[in-house]
């Protein structure tokens, strides 16, 4: 587990870790559909001790466009986000946006109120503090929450537990399984 936590730090660049604290899987890139791998933030994040990851539901996706679960699948290009540094401070600043097959679609995850179980759905990109999240590494390493910039008290989570195709939201902060993330490794290169 310790190396899928390393591996998500090292890929996102969420933040130092102390030396010695790097094993040799420290490279492990997210799994995504083999069009998405060109980009070294290309793929999508996973519920702690799932297979579930972040996806879209349409198949021609627009402005509002719920963010759902679905079982990971190579072949799904629905899970193809493109995680981008918002402010180049390196502080796991990110907004994550759809890029199906590596294809910049130019909406990204979006929340759309400040308010506990909002939905998430895809809107246009523009750097709003409503698409701004950062990783917490959780005391226990096991994961990351995803920490709403716009309520910092908020994270995003599976309202449903782990119910594919319901529809991701923010909520308080809790530290539970629902809200703890790791990038997607469930598949080899």
């Amino acid at each position: 587990m310790h190396k899928y936590i390393i591996g998500a730090a090292a890929a996102f660049g969420l933040l130092a870790l102390p030396l010695g604290a790097v094993e040799a899987n420290a490279s492990v890139k997210p799994a995504a559909t083999f069009s998405c791998r060109g980009d070294g933030f290309c793929g999508s994040q996973e519920e702690v001790n799932t297979h579930l990851v972040w996806a879209v539901a349409a198949s021609s996706p627009k402005s509002n466009t719920p963010v759902v679960l679905q079982y990971f699948s190579n072949a799904r290009s629905s899970q193809d986000f493109i995680a981008t540094d918002i402010n180049g401070l390196g502080d796991g600043t990110k907004r994550f946006q759809f890029a199906p097959n590596d294809d910049k679609s130019g909406l990204c995850i979006s929340q759309p109120k400040a308010t506990a179980y909002t939905r998430l759905v895809l809107r246009p990109c523009n750097n709003s503090v409503f698409q701004q999240f950062r990783a917490e590494p959780s005391p226990d390493w096991s994961g990351y929450a995803w920490v709403s910039l716009q309520d910092s008290s908020l994270v995003i989570q599976d309202g449903s537990f782990r119910g594919v195709g319901n529809q991701l939201n923010v909520g308080p902060n809790t530290w539970g399984d629902n809200q703890l993330w790791n990038d997607n490794t469930s598949s080899t290169p």
